[in-house]
């Protein structure tokens, strides 16, 4: 929300409304069975690997970085663990180059470059929450435990410095379209929860 908040503040956007909203989750080798309850116990664990996506270049390392902070505040000195145990292993400048047709999730985790992954829950829907194959790989999906959970909320602003009538028309009518229940009901098929409100 912050980027189309700060267009509205600048002037040259509409008031913003959330149109989605996302959380969470963590995918890992079906092995470590996961759950919500024993979710940061197992992260804290010295064996396991963090995969996280490049705070600074990428919003689902922000994510982790302050879902970390949560961390800290049930228990003292889980924020400094976890980000030292930490891989950033997408989104940055340097990450490492996953080849065409696989997954992030599956290539790190096949080369034991990660234990579990934290991403957003829209970002593998076809790992179900449970278990279940992805590829040759038993994996375990968790969303974020309520006390741990990150609100993560998709703004929506018009921007009111569109000139040409056809190019604002088209802008308004897919606004209003993201608001509907048919994009919301697509949005919910891809994983992310309902937007509404500002």
């Amino acid at each position: 929300m912050a980027h189309p908040q700060r267009l509205f503040v600048e002037g040259v956007g509409t008031r913003p409304v959330i149109f989605a909203r996302n959380r969470l989750c963590v995918t890992g080798r079906a092995d470590l069975r996961l759950t919500q309850e024993t979710l940061l116990d197992t992260l804290l664990e010295p064996s396991i690997k963090i995969g996280t996506s490049t705070p600074g270049a990428d919003p689902g390392g922000d994510y982790a970085w302050q879902f970390f902070d949560r961390a800290d505040t049930v228990r003292a000195g889980a924020k400094e663990a976890l980000v030292r145990k930490a891989h950033q292993l997408v989104g940055g400048p340097a990450s490492p180059k996953v080849p065409a047709g696989e997954t992030a999730t599956h290539y790190f985790f096949s080369r034991h470059q990660a234990d579990v992954f934290i991403g957003y829950c829209s970002s593998h829907t076809k790992i179900g929450i449970g278990t279940e194959r992805l590829s040759d790989l038993p994996l375990t999906r968790v969303e974020v435990p309520q006390a741990l959970a990150v609100p993560i909320s998709y703004g929506l602003t018009m921007l009111m410095t569109i000139k040409e009538a056809n190019r604002r028309e088209a802008a308004y009518r897919f606004a209003l379209y993201l608001m509907s229940p048919d994009a919301q009901r697509r949005l919910l098929e891809y994983g992310f929860l309902p937007g509404g409100g500002l």
